[in-house]
């Protein structure tokens, strides 16, 4: 027997009749009868066998048996949340590269057999941390069936583990822990939806684990993912929920790792530690610098880490970045504690972690988030059905670019609703940006947008981790807040602005406004309801006051300012690894031709101001009408198509007689290194040099000529102006493909079917 072509003397194979053991059979004659084959392997695999019979002296091959034993597996495709956290982050919290690699590797023997998984820890995974009342934090993971068998898996809770006593027999006192359980679960402080599923090979579906914002406090809940005849994973849902007055940056773990860092780096690159503020107020922080200092005392004054960011502020419900720039000297592992102050007292723990990595031992590729994450998809993000558009990716992973190198990528966003809706990006800083950066797209139409992603060289080789977000808004809504804002301001204006008499007796029905950014005085919110009144007089005075001669006392019209329609977040993520040129080169070995440098010339400056033209729209629609028409003329033409290709048996035209005028025009030596290219190819339709001559033309005088044999190279503006030009050609293909017009396919060949 054999496992992938290597011997395996610990499978068992037999042949059953019956379930009975069958070594010797005897048959009648002219009978049959039927056998069968029981497999069981240590691990999953393609096996091979053979069976061999007997009969009295002769022996030879039955059959020939090939069988490809595996467990049901899961893995993870994909992650989104329903709040801007960013995506790192994301990963981060709900630790999703370990619970893949677990889910995708053969189950261990404790997982085929009953074991207690409730004493174990679990895998954490993290879900934020907010204000009570606020929406619920959700998670989703999709998950794929990566195997070649169906998969049943289902989500445990404590209660589906827990056995149901009988009062008599439930005498033992519960623990603190179980407390704890009990209390979460009355709560439904966490769900999980689908609770269990059965997938086919390569089907996938989508997980969500929502932890509502009830009861503050901090809290936990052991949940075991498991797969009918494959792995039982252990899970720890957590999160935490603050109260309206308490302000804290969540901190999941306190230790921040950060990417391991080549000990001959010259520059090594600026890193980001990212901090979320869960609360509903604003942070300001600031992080104590001594330990620093006593680290670089230790390392013979060598700043190890800097703080370039040491102070801050952070929204509610945001993320503040601290950048950090890491320099080891060694190849081990540096620590670090700080002290967090996030004011009124307050004061937080945060360690930093970084390794420095000998280069000439370390691996290609190094152990970064970036690599533990690779298996998430870069395809089609997680549909949200109620949601107004949909973009076709969320991750955008560039990987090593060097500096002052523009990366554009394009992005589609799709209207899922028969409304027009607006479009609008946010997050852009001097690395990213989005063309066009807002905008309107058509009911049920789709609309391509640009991102580009250039680090100039002034910032130097960082880690770049950019969260954008595109808020898309209904048109109707739209229309809708701003005729009401309208109306309320007019009303506004005419409070302000209208002589009234006031009368003690009869007062005006003037309607209050009020400022909806303002905060107005309201109830505190309690979870119980009022109980009624025990005395009976107090129910008769409270209805005297409420009530006026038989009729209801009059109530004070408010009109409260209207609020702009709830947008949308679309969020994108870019990520990239920015490098020095001369690092980059040593990195890829010299690899330059995938990334355009656009670098800004000596003495010019960064920004070009350009001047715009204006024009109405009838000049416009007239400039287009006319272009359009002349184009298509030309193309059209078909003696214009016959000149064009007469072009190249043209004899020596008139001009070329004039004086000063070269004939035939000089060729440059980036047309000879052309020619010579071609003829080593062995490219047999180069065979006369006049075919690439250059048209001839009035100013082909020796001034002329000498220019450009002079510059054959193109200068950085022409490049940039090339550059630009093929980028807008290529995104135009790419538009027309994704709408239909052209097809990025190669041409079928034609099968010639030999006739019946």
């Amino acid at each position: 027997m054999t496992l992938n072509g290597e011997e395996c003397e610990s499978s068992h194979m037999l042949i059953e009749d019956n379930n009975k053991a069958v070594t010797e059979l005897f048959l009648e004659p002219r009978c049959s009868q039927n056998l069968y084959l029981i497999l069981n392997c240590p691990k999953d695999g393609k096996y091979t066998f053979d069976i061999e019979y007997s009969i009295g002296t002769e022996t030879g091959l039955l059959v020939h048996v090939t069988a490809d034993v595996c467990y049901p597996l899961l893995g993870i495709t994909h992650i989104s949340c329903s709040d801007l956290v960013p995506k790192q982050l994301l990963y981060k919290w709900s630790s999703v590269a370990e619970i893949d690699s677990r889910l995708r590797s053969t189950p261990l023997a404790e997982d085929l057999e009953d074991a207690d998984y409730t004493k174990l820890d679990g895998i954490d995974v993290n879900l934020g941390s907010s204000t009570i009342g606020d929406d619920p934090f959700t998670v989703r993971f999709e998950l794929i069936n990566p195997g070649s068998t169906d998969v049943r898996f289902k989500f445990l809770f404590p209660a589906d583990l827990r056995l149901e006593l009988e009062s008599w027999a439930d005498a033992n006192e519960l623990s603190d822990s179980q407390i704890h359980i009990l209390q979460v679960e009355d709560n439904r402080l966490f769900q999980v939806k689908p609770r269990s599923a059965t997938l086919a090979p390569n089907e996938r579906c989508v997980v969500r684990l929502n932890y509502a914002h009830h009861l503050v406090g901090t809290h936990s809940l052991p949940v075991i993912l498991s797969i009918f005849g494959g792995r039982q994973l252990p899970l720890k849902l957590s999160g935490s929920t603050l109260s309206k007055k308490d302000i804290q940056i969540h901190l999941p773990s306190q230790n921040h790792v950060l990417k391991d860092v080549e000990l001959n780096d010259i520059h090594p690159p600026i890193q980001d530690l990212e901090l979320y503020n869960g609360s509903n107020k604003k942070i300001n922080y600031s992080i104590d610098s001594a330990p620093l200092d006593d680290t670089k005392k230790e390392n013979w004054d060598w700043p190890i880490f800097q703080l370039i960011t040491p102070k801050g502020s952070i929204d509610p419900h945001s993320t503040g970045i601290v950048k950090v720039r890491f320099a080891p000297l060694e190849a081990k592992q540096y620590t670090v504690t700080l002290n967090l102050d996030i004011g009124h007292g307050l004061t937080q723990k945060l360690c930093i972690k970084g390794s420095g990595v000998d280069p000439r031992n370390s691996p290609k590729e190094l152990s970064d988030l970036e690599a533990r994450t690779s298996f998430l998809t870069n395809g089609r993000n997680i549909e949200c059905s109620s949601a107004l558009c949909r973009m076709n990716i969320d991750r955008l992973a560039l990987g090593e670019v060097p500096l002052d190198a523009p990366v554009r990528r394009l992005v589609f966003i799709s209207n899922q609703s028969d409304a027009p809706v607006f479009f609008n990006w946010s997050g852009l800083n001097e690395c990213v940006s989005v063309v066009p950066c807002k905008g309107k797209i058509e009911g049920s139409a789709q609309r391509t947008v640009v991102v580009e992603f250039k680090a100039p060289s002034a910032g130097g080789s960082a880690v770049h981790n950019v969260d954008l977000h595109c808020e898309v808004t209904s048109e109707s809504d739209q229309i809708t807040y701003l005729a009401n804002l309208h109306a309320w301001n007019m009303e506004k204006k005419r409070q302000k602005e209208e002589f009234t008499i006031t009368d003690k007796h009869r007062k005006p029905k003037q309607v209050k406004l009020i400022d909806s950014q303002e905060e107005s005085p309201s109830r505190p919110v309690t979870p119980y309801k009022t109980l009624p009144p025990i005395s009976p007089r107090v129910i008769e005075t409270r209805r005297r006051g409420m009530y006026s001669r038989g009729r209801p006392a009059r109530k004070e019209h408010v009109w409260c300012k209207p609020l702009p329609p709830k947008a949308d977040v679309l969020p994108l993520n870019v990520s990239a690894r920015t490098f020095e040129l001369s690092q980059y080169l040593e990195r890829t070995g010299g690899n330059r031709n995938e990334f355009f440098i656009s670098a800004p010339a000596e003495g010019k400056a960064n920004k070009i101001s350009e001047e715009k033209v204006s024009a109405s729209k009838d000049e416009i629609t007239l400039l287009k009408t006319i272009t359009g028409n002349v184009l298509r003329t030309l193309v059209d033409d078909d003696a214009i198509q016959e000149q064009l290709f007469m072009t190249g048996e043209e004899k020596i035209p008139f001009y070329s007689q004039f004086e000063n005028a070269i004939w035939p025009p000089q060729r440059s030596s980036l047309m000879t290194n052309l020619l010579s290219t071609l003829e080593e190819e062995g490219n047999s339709t180069v065979k006369d040099e006049k075919m690439f001559l250059p048209p001839p033309t009035p100013q082909n005088s020796v001034e002329s000529n000498l220019s450009i044999a002079k510059s054959d190279e193109a200068t950085p503006d022409e490049a940039k102006i090339l550059e630009d030009v093929m980028s807008k050609l290529i995104a135009s293909v790419m538009v027309s493909a994704t709408v239909g017009d052209c097809v990025l396919t190669a041409e079928p060949r034609k099968i010639m079917v030999k006739p019946e």
